[in-house]
């Protein structure tokens, strides 16, 4: 079956998990490694890697984004893909369950895992995050910002999945990096809810964001860390006001919260 552009974790109508760009990523790394392939040496066309791997070009490209953004591939326009670096293990490890739903139940478990998590990312990230990181970290900030300010939802919810990986790629910890991109994709409807389900929320969110980057920015591991804190509890505040708005409509809305 072709498996078309979904969110990772999502499903086909016949219940089958539908690969996302990482698990794209990871099955060309794959390819690399088992080919031989070596550093300068040319991979197969967008076109080829998407039959061969029965996803639609967009994830193709998504997952070549993220492979450029590692130093593993790199793309010349007009020319094709090559590679840049061959993959190590540190890229080969798996990832969480993709497939795994998140009941409403447990979201209350979901954002408590991802609050143990991503405070010890933002601590990390204050410590080794690169300067080009920072550059992409902060661009990513202001993609966020000109969605909560233009009411562009998408623009806002790509951008705020962005802003948190970058943070766990800086820590150079290949089991936080894969634990929070999984996590990002296991609570998607978590966030479909939640993202501008609360007026004004996206814009506190886009001031928390600034509050965590000025703290990586400056090495401030302590202030990264309760700046993350307090970001992810707010959208679990703001996740519960807004499943309550949508279940029966009697809960006042206000711009205190944040996504």
């Amino acid at each position: 079956m072709t498996l078309t552009n979904t969110p990772s974790g999502s499903q086909t109508s016949e219940g089958t998990p539908r690969l996302g760009y990482e698990l794209v990523a990871s099955k060309m790394m794959q390819l690399i490694t088992t080919t031989g392939l070596k550093t300068g040496d040319r991979l197969p066309t967008e076109r080829a890697l998407s039959e061969q791997l029965g996803v639609s070009r967009t994830v193709i490209r998504e997952a070549v984004s993220f492979l450029s953004a590692k130093g593993i591939v790199r793309s010349l326009q007009g020319s094709g893909l090559y590679v840049e670096s061959e993959p190590s293990t540190f890229f080969a490890l798996p990832f969480l369950n993709l497939s795994t739903s998140v009941d409403p139940k447990d979201v209350e478990s979901l954002f408590e895992y991802r609050l143990g998590i991503e405070t010890v990312t933002a601590r990390f990230a204050a410590e080794r995050i690169t300067p080009k990181e920072l550059l992409l970290l902060r661009e990513t900030a202001l993609h966020y910002k000109q969605g909560a300010e233009e009411n562009q939802l998408e623009l806002a919810s790509h951008s705020d999945t962005d802003f948190h990986r970058i943070i766990a790629e800086a820590t150079r910890n290949p089991f936080l990096i894969s634990t929070v991109t999984s996590i990002f994709h296991l609570q998607d409807w978590v966030t479909a809810v939640t993202v501008g389900g609360v007026i004004g929320s996206m814009l506190i969110a886009a001031q928390q964001h600034e509050d965590i980057f000025t703290a990586i920015q400056n090495g401030r591991s302590e202030d990264a860390a309760r700046a993350m804190q307090t970001h992810i509890e707010t959208t679990q505040t703001n996740y519960y006001r807004a499943a309550r708005k949508r279940l029966i409509g009697d809960e006042p809305l206000d711009s205190s919260s944040a996504h």
